[in-house]
């Protein structure tokens, strides 16, 4: 059985890049598939950009699991995120995508997923659904900071 401790799901990347699909754990492996019914009953709020997001927690774990409707591009036109104390895996489940990786650009495929590991400089822009798996240490943020 696969661990439900979301930091044991998967390893920081060295050199994050675009990848294959891959099964993601089992309390998310029905978005990947297209069914968002396990996602739905989480906490909903908006990101920089305009995109929608719901939030899942798995209880006793600090790692977390959301679904979002991507419109356009996060972060807004000019910033970039960053991750501090915080793995990230973003699968496209549905619509179109490209991610940029400190300065490197790749077009996601529907089933394609990222790896943003810590200290990754991110953008992505498109429409869509993204299933996106988060592993945080203690005081694990995404800073939004002028794109340089």
């Amino acid at each position: 059985m696969m661990s439900r401790d979301p930091a044991a799901l998967f390893p920081d990347a060295p050199s994050p890049e675009c990848f294959q699909p891959q099964a993601l754990p089992p309390e998310l492996r029905m978005a990947e598939s297209g069914d968002t019914r396990s996602l739905q009953n989480g906490t909903r709020y908006e990101l920089s950009g305009g995109s929608q997001v719901v939030l899942y927690r798995w209880p006793g774990h600090e790692g977390y699991g959301a679904l979002v409707s991507l419109q356009g591009e996060y972060p807004e036109l000019g910033m970039v995120a960053r991750n501090v104390g915080r793995t990230e895996r973003i699968t496209l489940i549905q619509g179109t995508a490209s991610i940029e990786l400190n300065g490197s650009s790749c077009q996601m495929r529907i089933g394609s997923y990222a790896v943003v590991g810590e200290g990754v400089r991110y953008r992505i822009e498109g429409r869509g659904q993204l299933v996106v798996a988060v592993s945080d240490k203690a005081g694990g943020a995404t800073i939004i900071e002028a794109r340089k």
